[in-house]
């Protein structure tokens, strides 16, 4: 299992708290502001090619997220609902986390023939 010590950048103190006082809550939503901050810790907390639109950013309580969706955005792996909403209190669907965590990986492969569930691509074999 993933845990938050091995994703760079994180600690205990950022952490989600859990109604039992438990690391780690698997039944619990993910809104797309920290789906975002998990992809970008994940690639290794890259600086974004350039700023975002999305004016529903401004939240002073967003502060933890920007420069991951400013990332993402610039990258082409987040969109925004609109081209000023990013909506990023929404849950994420696990679709469409699964869809961002992909397009992370494309920037973040070593080699055109990688794949990260250990199969070998056609060129690789």
């Amino acid at each position: 299992m993933l845990g938050a010590d091995s994703v760079p950048g994180s600690d205990r103190s950022e952490r989600a708290d859990t109604p039992d006082g438990r690391e780690g809550a698997p039944t619990r939503t993910l809104s797309r502001a920290r789906a975002v901050v998990v992809l970008h810790r994940l690639a290794g907390q890259p600086s974004p090619a350039a700023g975002h639109s999305f004016t529903d950013m401004a939240d002073p309580h967003l502060g933890f997220a920007q420069t991951a969706v400013a990332w993402a955005a610039s990258e082409g792996i987040v969109r925004g609902r609109t081209p000023t909403e990013f909506a990023p209190l929404a849950n994420i669907s696990r679709a469409s986390f699964v869809t961002e965590g992909e397009r992370s990986l494309q920037l973040t492969t070593p080699h055109a023939g990688y794949s990260p569930f250990g199969t070998a691509a056609a060129s690789d074999r």
